[in-house]
């Protein structure tokens, strides 16, 4: 191999001659050993390289066990691992080594720094808007000083001024100056694009990724900012005025690290509120009466016009509509009155300029007649201003075609950023073609009417706010605005269709990217939809479409009101809709398991999705009924044979399929949990080792599975690893798990700490790093604003409290929450901590045989808890038949505590020689997990032994 060979995978490039590790050109700091591991696995590929190989390579001379080699790869791993990229580097092959999975290129001269594909940045920030033009800030820098010092000394500041003056962009400016003083980001909100003042809250709190019951958002936002440092930007809060006073109310007083920014026509009127009232920008003064601005008594020299910044601004504009342009002294002269008729307003100069690509400056100004500007007379109510605007719009539509006027006007539905195929599904009829509608956008981008954003995920075309009102008033409710509404909502549902389809296709970066700018226009589309002129039926196909958009996007709380309103809605069809019903009782389903858990109540719903499916003959939507069963009987009941047995029925109908192939996915994630819960581990452990090495993308579950299987698999691997003994590879592979959970949808990781990760450290006996799991299961309960993982917080709390005898660290939530935990998954968990924790739904799980993997556990604490009540006879009957079960299992860790308080019983009644040989050949088939507090427990015992 090249001495001068180098490496590229994710955003890293790995110099072998240097024994370096980069990223992004910044060098990454590694120790010897660990560069020599990261080459060893990287040259390897995908090939599985030993424990042994990996030691004689980084300690070629030098005798060390497996605990070291765990630590330089461990340490490799956050090397590595604190990159936020989508991608995963190294896993641990139980049994056989390590395995560098991402993939290599390969270099024989070393790429340029940064040329390499960065990963995103996974932040708590909202995105900013485009970078603002340098233009639009000149004659700012005064404002923007004053801005900056207010903002650094209060914490709420308002830009208040007419349309068209520039709030948005000195705010935007403000914000992207501030930046770095606020740790924890800029949270940006565009609330002209809300038609709803109930949705005000819900929109800021979706941008930050927060899952909240329903009506909850404000306070979600509350206690997500509430120790953070933080700058919320409300961006054209006139639309819905008492709504943003009532959010910056509640931030104020319940964040105190939290500065508000907001722009706005009118103050908010909110205890604390600082108001810039933004100016136009300076113009030349008006001439003499006895004079003409045109004539050679009245003009001003270049330097004197350039000291006004609205002729600057003009000037800048100018130059950039028509390249090269140089004005002559009489063009100068004309800039000045422009800019002075249109009061130096900067959205209306720059409207304006932007005819100068296709008209001399003398004929623009020849149009600007100052009694059209001004209106023709008083209108009370409205200010000089803001007629100079609506007049100046009227004049740049009158210069449209036909077909640019049209478009302009049906494109107002658009709520926010939209592609152009969205604006041919909008625009075009029988009268206008879809290239006809292109030509249109083309030519509203040259007029500056619309804004293009080219960002990295393809051209985006925008109406600005100004804009969009004026052609909202333009389009009206008649037939031509209701004909545009109505192919939004099919555009927006066939759009939804395709994003379920694509999600098992893309990585939820790439999705969210393409179909997450669409949740404006669905608010709006199902606003209008449900209300007095809309279109019934439409609105629930879409909102029946939109149940896997809703759940990708962490839009429970919002999506649960327009699920139970449509739902509502159906009697009011003229014809029974059963396959919507369907559909929207799955919705419904997903909601309650996002909210609550997985609980028993869901069954009533499921039971009439599975009637209904029936009633089609539709075996996609049977086994989608059938795998909603699944969920409650594993998760919510903890009832494996039932759950097992609804995973045979969808096994026999998808085998029976025309479609097998589609179904495997499914079958294969309901299989490996099936045989697992049944305590079938080794059954499931050897296909999910194997699909950890696979490299092939797999299909994403759809809902209401919460978790993608590359997560699912290693929780599941995690839990299996320990059952069986295997504790330092569990332990291994916990960093992998957290790696990929913290890559999947916002629910994995706290899913992950629950199921595996937590329960694992407090089966090991490593009371701190449970509760590193347990404080991670809260920040994720206050981030995401799920009651249910706060309760599971809650109740790991308290079993670790009784675990190692120490104090609680969090408080018990609400009752129902509680209760929500003595069933099911979590109940068993819990159960397995300590057997003082076992509740009689787990005793009763235990008379019925449902319990599957934690049997053996169950069984052993039943014994502890009849022992301490004096029953011998009782608690020696099930130390047995827990012994006997987990070794049917294949459950070594069950097994020797089993045997271990079995031994214990032994030496109570002064049989050394009978624990000895209980407990001895149970301890004799570890091969590793010596530190873990069950393996130091059974040593502990045959010490005291050898002692009698």
């Amino acid at each position: 191999m090249p001495s001068s060979r180098a490496y590229g995978f994710g955003p890293f490039t790995l110099k072998r001659h240097e024994r370096s590790l980069h990223r992004g050109g910044e060098p990454i700091p590694l120790g010897e050993r660990a560069t020599d591991l990261l080459l060893a696995l990287v040259e390897n590929g995908a090939r599985v390289v030993s424990k042994n190989d990996l030691m004689a390579r980084a300690w070629p001379d030098t005798v060390i066990d497996e605990s070291t080699l765990r630590f330089h790869i461990a340490s490799l791993r956050k090397a590595l691992g604190d990159d936020s990229t989508q991608s995963r580097y190294i896993v641990n092959v139980s049994g056989r080594g390590y395995c560098f999975v991402a993939a290599v290129e390969r270099f024989s001269a070393l790429p340029a720094p940064g040329s390499m594909a960065m990963g995103t940045s996974m932040t708590t920030s909202t995105p900013m808007p485009p970078a603002v033009r340098a233009a639009r800030l000149i004659g700012r820098d005064a404002a923007l000083a004053d801005l900056e010092r207010r903002l650094r000394e209060r914490r709420f500041v308002s830009i208040v001024a007419a349309g068209g003056m520039g709030k948005s962009t000195i705010a935007f400016a403000l914000a992207e100056k501030l930046r770095r003083d606020f740790p924890d980001g800029v949270a940006v909100l565009d609330v002209s694009v809300i038609v709803d003042e109930s949705q005000v809250a819900p929109t800021l709190a979706h941008q930050l990724g927060l899952v909240y019951a329903a009506g909850g958002a404000a306070e979600a936002l509350c206690r997500w900012f509430q120790h953070r440092q933080a700058l919320v930007l409300l961006d054209n809060c006139e639309t819905q005025v008492e709504a943003c006073a009532l959010l910056a109310k509640a931030i104020l007083q319940h964040a105190p690290g939290v500065h508000l920014l907001t722009t706005s026509r009118e103050a908010l009127r909110v205890l604390g509120e600082w108001v810039l009232q933004l100016k136009p920008l300076t113009c030349p003064p008006r001439p003499p009466l006895a004079s003409h601005p045109l004539l050679p008594s009245y003009r001003l020299s270049a330097d004197e016009a350039r000291s006004f910044s609205a002729v600057e601004l003009a000037l800048s504009l100018a130059s950039a509509a028509r390249p090269g342009f140089a004005p002559s002294e009489a063009e100068l002269q004309l800039l000045c009155e422009l800019v002075r008729r249109l009061d130096g307003m900067p959205l209306a100069i720059e409207l304006t300029l932007a005819q100068l690509a296709s008209l001399d400056l003398d004929g623009i100004v020849s149009q600007l007649d100052e009694k059209l500007l001004l209106g023709r007379g008083p209108v009370d109510g409205v200010i000089d201003r803001h007629r100079t605007l609506k007049a100046l719009l009227d004049w740049s539509y009158e210069r449209l075609t036909g077909d640019e006027q049209a478009v302009l006007r049906r494109l107002s539905v658009c709520n926010g950023p939209f592609t152009l195929a969205a604006a041919e599904a909008v625009a075009a009829d029988h009268a206008l073609t879809e290239d006809q509608v292109t030509r249109a956008v083309m030519g509203l981008g040259a007029k500056s009417l619309l804004t293009i954003d080219g960002g990295g995920h393809g051209i985006t075309y925008r109406q600005l706010d100004s804009t969009r009102a004026y052609a909202t008033h333009r389009l009206g409710d008649g037939p031509e605005g209701r004909q545009a509404r109505v192919q939004q909502c099919v555009y927006l549902h066939d759009l939804m269709l395709r994003a379920e389809r694509q999600r098992s296709r893309m990585s939820l970066a790439d999705w969210m990217a393409e179909f997450g700018p669409a949740n404006n226009d669905m608010r709006a589309c199902i606003a209008w939809a449900f209300g007095a002129h809309g279109d019934l039926i439409r609105g629930i196909r879409l909102v029946a479409a939109s149940i896997g958009f809703a759940h990708q996007m962490t839009l429970a709380g919002e999506y649960g009101g327009h699920v139970r309103r449509a739902l509502g809605a159906l009697p009011r069809l003229s014809r029974p809709e059963p396959e919507l019903e369907l559909r929207l009782l799955e919705g419904l389903s997903l909601l309650d398991i996002l909210s609550r858990g997985v609980s028993r109540e869901m069954t009533t719903t499921q039971a009439r999705m599975l009637s209904l499916a029936t009633q089609l003959g539709n075996e996609r939507l049977i086994i989608q009924a059938l795998n909603s069963h699944f969920v409650t009987r594993f998760f919510g009941e903890g009832d494996y044979p039932a759950a097992a047995a609804v995973q045979s029925e969808i096994s026999g109908i998808a085998a029976q399929s025309s479609d097998a192939a589609e179904y495997e996915p499914l079958l294969e994630r309901l299989q490996l949990q099936a045989l697992h819960g049944l305590g079938r581990h080794e059954a499931a452990r050897r296909p999910l080792e194997s699909r950890l090495l696979d490299p092939r993308p797999r299909q994403r579950m759809r809902p209401p599975f919460p978790v993608d299987m590359t997560v699912m698999t290693r929780m599941l691997l995690v839990r299996i690893h320990w059952l069986q003994g295997r504790a330092d590879d569990a332990l291994d592979l916990v960093a992998d798990l957290r790696f990929m959970a913290e890559r999947d949808v916002r629910f994995a990781l706290a899913n992950a700490c629950a199921w595996s990760i937590c329960p694992l450290h407090l089966w090991c006996g490593d009371e701190s790093r449970a509760i590193a799991a347990i404080d991670e299961m809260h920040r994720q309960a206050a981030l995401l604003d799920i009651p249910f993982v706060a309760a599971w917080a809650c109740a790991f709390d308290r079993a670790r409290a009784v675990r190692f005898g120490t104090p609680r660290r969090l408080p018990d939530g609400p009752a129902e929450m509680r209760e929500a935990t003595a069933r099911g998954v979590v109940a068993e968990l819990l159960g397995t901590v300590h057997f003082s924790l076992v509740t009689p739904a787990l005793r009763e799980g235990l008379r019925r045989g449902t319990l599957g993997w934690a049997t053996p556990e169950i069984l052993r604490a039943v014994g502890e808890t009849r022992l301490l009540e004096g029953d011998v006879a009782g608690a020696r009957a099930a130390f047995v038949q827990a012994r006997r079960v987990a070794r049917q299992h294949g459950a070594l860790a069950w097994e020797l505590r089993a045997a271990t308080s079995l031994a214990r019983l032994h030496l109570r009644d002064a049989q050394p020689s009978s624990a000895r040989s209980v407990l001895e050949p149970v301890l004799a088939r570890f091969e590793q997990g010596w530190r873990t507090a069950d393996v130091l427990e059974a040593q502990a015992l045959l010490d005291l032994q050898d002692v009698h």
